[in-house]
């Protein structure tokens, strides 16, 4: 698992469902400001902080400051978004950033950079009819659903089923040149439900394979090795 802090402003601006920042293994902290950045870092040792450098109380120079003199805490990458006057190139070695970008950065440059320094390959989106079970329960409907990323380990998917983090479903699709596979999974995150073109609520889950048989295991593999 990996944790990223991201200033609220800056989260507001990036489409996470479309991001690395929808992952199942990763876990995003908002903050407001450079002060509850240094908090949250403080108790959680992120991976991973995006921040802008002007900041009320304390700037990013302040901030980074802060972070590499603590042994415990400066294990971490940081992206720093800085207003037009800052002098990108002398500025970087001096605060201890690993990248500052300006105020105009597209959010693409953003997340390919954020990819970078957490060292996350990009994959290719893969969509995939799913239905869905949910294990337990005496609601024997089956919901349908689209899986938006898929590995060995786990899925992404949007569904209009309401599931809570911990429920266990039993989830049935079939990817392209392989038999199907029916499995059953954990939801490990959800993210806010959005409207379709229906008008139907539907939410994006992340959720982790459960006693996946090795045979099915290694088919995922390969299949990821030959298509994501």
């Amino acid at each position: 698992m990996k944790k990223v802090i991201i200033n609220r402003e800056t989260l507001k601006l990036l489409d996470r469902k479309k991001t690395f920042l929808n992952r199942s293994d990763i876990t995003i902290f908002p903050a407001s400001d450079n002060r509850e950045v240094f908090e949250i870092h403080s108790r959680e040792k992120a991976n991973l902080i995006i921040t802008t450098f002007d900041s009320p109380d304390m700037d990013g120079q302040r901030l980074c400051e802060s972070i590499r003199k603590d042994d415990e805490l400066n294990k971490v990458s940081i992206i720093l978004i800085c207003p037009g006057n800052i002098d990108v190139s002398d500025k970087l070695v001096d605060i201890g950033a690993n990248s500052l970008l300006p105020c105009s950065v597209s959010t693409e440059t953003l997340i390919e950079e954020a990819e970078r320094l957490l060292n996350i390959a990009r994959r290719r989106t893969v969509r995939v009819d799913l239905s869905i079970e949910i294990h337990g329960s005496s609601d024997r409907t089956t919901y349908s659903g689209m899986i938006e990323n898929i590995s060995s380990s786990g899925i992404l998917f949007q569904s209009e089923a309401v599931l809570d983090e911990g429920d266990r479903i039993r989830c049935n699709f079939a990817l392209p040149e392989m038999r199907e596979i029916n499995t059953e999974a954990e939801i490990v995150r959800v993210v806010e439900g959005h409207l379709d073109e229906d008008g139907r609520r539907c939410y994006y889950y992340g959720a982790s394979f459960v006693d996946i048989t090795p045979e099915t295991h290694s088919s995922l593999e390969e299949f990821i090795n030959r298509h994501v």
